[in-house]
């Protein structure tokens, strides 16, 4: 489910040399995050978008995700365009239905 913020430990320098300000996380309940978590879902992933941002005082950014979490990324991106300066899906999952799109 989702790959671990060290999979981008080639991909982040890389960026940050370009000039870009570069943000990885682990999945809610992977890697370093905290256990317990009731809802693993796509749209609970995109809220954890939303409080990194808010977190590092972010208003828009240009969201990076692979499988699982390029799912999220693309939910996060329909519920709040005005965040997103664009979206990398990299194997994004997609399920069918994939309801609660405004």
């Amino acid at each position: 489910v989702g790959d671990l913020r060290q999979e981008y430990d080639r991909l982040a320098p890389q960026l940050v040399k370009a000039g870009f300000r570069v943000m990885v996380a682990d999945l809610r309940g992977h890697g370093d995050t905290s256990v317990g978590w009731q809802s693993f879902d796509v749209p609970a992933l995109a809220s954890d978008i939303e409080r990194l941002l808010d977190a590092e005082k972010t208003e828009k950014a240009l969201l990076i995700g692979c499988s699982i979490s390029g799912a999220s990324t693309a939910y996060f991106a329909a519920q709040h365009p005005e965040r997103v300066a664009g979206v990398v899906g990299i194997c994004p999952i997609r399920r069918v239905p994939f309801t609660g799109l405004k």
